[in-house]
C-alpha cells in the first residue's frame, strides 16, 4: 500500500512518500497539480476539507480533535465557514464571518484561505482525506506529546517516534532539511508530513476518522480527520 502525506509550507507543499509505512522520497511541490497519484494511492493532508456553511459552523471533529490533544488541543485552529472564502481581504472576511456565526476569524485561518481553495480542488480529482499531525502522534505515542514541534525537544521527540515506526527516516529527514532552506519549508513541515504519509499505509496501523458519525459538507466532503490504532 502508497501513501503521500501534504502539509502546506512557505514554498507550497511538502509531499512526503510512503509503501507500507516506508517514506521512499520527500520533495517540496510549488503546486498540487505536479502530483500525478496512482490509483489506489492513500492522500493524507493536513489541511481542512469539507468546511461548513454557517448555519452548520463549528465542524464537531474540531471538538473531538481538541479533546483528544488536551494541552496541545491549540494546534487545532477554527475551521472558516464556506462562505467567507469568496471575501478579497481580511477585514472584510472577519466581519462577514462575526456575523454569520458570532465568532471572528482568526489571521493565521486567514493565510490559509488560497491553501484550503487549492486542496479542495485537488480532492475533486484525487480521494484525499483530512489528517492532524498531533493527533496522530498522540495515536502513536498513546498520549498527547509534550513538547512543541517549533522546539528543538519537540522536534526531537517527533523524530524518535517516526523512527520507531520507519527505521531510517531520521537519515532521510536530514537530507531533505539540507536541501531546502527554512525559508521554503521547515523542519515541523517535513516532520508533520511524514508521520501522515507512514502511518497512512502502515501494515501495523489501522486508520478510521476521529469522529463516528461525521457530517458532510454542502459538496459532499465528509468533515473528519483520521486517527490511527495499532494492531498487535
Amino acid at each position: 500500500m502508497k501513501a503521500i502525506g501534504l502539509d502546506g509550507c512557505r514554498g507550497g507543499w511538502i509531499a512526503a512518500f510512503a509503501e507500507n509505512g516506508k517514506t521512499y522520497k520527500i520533495e517540496v511541490l510549488t503546486s498540487l497539480s505536479q502530483l500525478r497519484p496512482e490509483p489506489g494511492i492513500s492522500i493524507w493532508v493536513d489541511m481542512p476539507l469539507g468546511l461548513p456553511a454557517a448555519s452548520e459552523y463549528p465542524r464537531q471533529v474540531e471538538a473531538l480533535a481538541r479533546q483528544k490533544l488536551g494541552k496541545r488541543r491549540s494546534s487545532v485552529f477554527p475551521v472558516p465557514c464556506r462562505e467567507v472564502l469568496v471575501c478579497r481581504s481580511y477585514q472584510e472576511a472577519n466581519v462577514l464571518h462575526k456575523q454569520l456565526t458570532g465568532a471572528g476569524l482568526q489571521k493565521q485561518t486567514w493565510f490559509l484561505f488560497p491553501k484550503i481553495k487549492e486542496v479542495e480542488a485537488f480532492s475533486i480529482e484525487s480521494s484525499v482525506k483530512e489528517a492532524h499531525p498531533e493527533v496522530l502522534f498522540a495515536d502513536v505515542y498513546g498520549e498527547p506529546l509534550s513538547a512543541s514541534k517549533k522546539t528543538n525537544q519537540g522536534i526531537t521527540q517527533r523524530l524518535d517516534l517516526l523512527e520507531q515506526l520507519d527505521p531510517g527516516i531520521c537519515s532521510l529527514f536530514t537530507k531533505t532539511v539540507g536541501l531546502y532552506p527554512r525559508k521554503i519549508c521547515s523542519r515541523d513541515d517535513i516532520i508533520d508530513a511524514s508521520v501522515l504519509a507512514i502511518t497512512a499505509c502502515h501494515p501495523e496501523w489501522r486508520s478510521d476518522g476521529i469522529d463516528q458519525h461525521p457530517a458532510y459538507s454542502a459538496e459532499g466532503q465528509e468533515m473528519n480527520m483520521r486517527t490511527v490504532k495499532y494492531l498487535p
